[in-house]
């Protein structure tokens, strides 16, 4: 068919719409398949963030696990501190084990058998069975004619006792004294004391008070008769026994208490027991001998 001319005047049609372009047949499908990428990352970014969470849940879980753990920890420590408490038990008892059978601790039958016999007796008069000691610290005054050895020798004597009758002390004064020791010739010792038994080149008397405990003493020593060794012991023996160890034994030979004339000049062991015995805070005066006994054998020694 063949275009129809237009008439002179008239308006031309428009022009015919140009015909429509045919689309590829793949792209709905890579569209399609595109909206499916999308949303499986989509799915993929939500799904990973949803185990991120659970993580740190699980680390949560884990913090307080550790915490758990931490208040088992402790609950241990307590356990191993009461451990530790046992084991100081069980020091304690072991010790008291030892103190028990180590009688090197404690005073032996020998020892309180011989505390018995000084201090349960007194060479003079009848106050036996009691338990007589100072309760105070001894103030020494010295008369007459000591010689300087005499002197030095009492001060040997003074400082031995000061170590086993602490905290009670023993010192030399000149004024304001409890005990006073005299050096003169035998034949004027009666003039000094009138309790003075004759025939002694030694001689201590002490006075006490209502509750036993010793509150004077004289001691008289013969500055005739006698070498200086032997007033040296006079001297040691005296004092020693002005502390309330009133009476002298045939027991030892080395004792300072030995009844026979001797010329001994230090402590046996054996005394020294006696006189830290006497001197123990156990022992009160007045207390009775067999009281006294009943206490030492079962104190330990410091």
């Amino acid at each position: 068919m063949f275009p129809q001319p237009i008439p002179p005047g008239a308006v031309p049609p428009p022009p015919p719409p140009p015909p429509p372009q045919k689309q590829n047949a793949w792209l709905p499908w890579a569209i399609g398949l595109a909206v499916l990428v999308a949303v499986a990352v989509v799915l993929v970014v939500v799904l990973t963030g949803g185990n991120d969470t659970t993580a740190a849940s699980s680390t949560s879980t884990a913090a307080t696990t550790t915490t758990g753990v931490a208040t088992t920890s402790t609950e241990a420590t307590t356990t191993t501190t009461e451990a530790i408490t046992t084991t100081t038990a069980s020091t304690t008892t072991t010790t008291g084990a030892t103190t028990t059978t180590r009688d090197s601790l404690r005073y032996d039958e020998t020892e309180l058998a011989y505390f018995g016999d000084i201090a349960g007796q007194v060479e003079y008069g009848d106050e036996g069975g009691l338990v007589h000691k100072w309760t105070e610290d001894l103030r020494i005054a010295v008369y007459g004619d000591p010689t300087r050895r005499d002197l030095a020798a009492l001060d040997n004597v003074i400082q031995d006792l000061n170590e086993l009758i602490a905290p009670l002390r023993l010192t030399r004064v000149e004024d304001d004294p409890n005990l006073e020791i005299h050096f003169a010739p035998e034949t004027g010792l009666a003039a000094i004391l009138p309790e003075y038994v004759p025939g002694n080149l030694g001689f201590v008397y002490v006075w006490w008070d209502g509750d036993g405990a010793i509150t004077q003493s004289v001691i008289l020593i013969s500055t005739t008769g006698v070498t200086p060794d032997e007033r040296a012991h006079l001297i040691r023996e005296e004092l020693t026994q002005s502390l309330g160890l009133l009476a002298d034994s045939l027991e030892y030979e080395d004792s300072i208490f030995q009844m026979e004339w001797t010329a001994t000049n230090r402590f046996a062991p054996i005394d020294r027991a006696v006189i830290e015995m006497l001197y123990r805070p156990e022992l009160v005066p007045g207390m009775t001998i067999a009281d006294a006994l009943a206490l030492l054998e079962l104190v330990v020694r410091d």
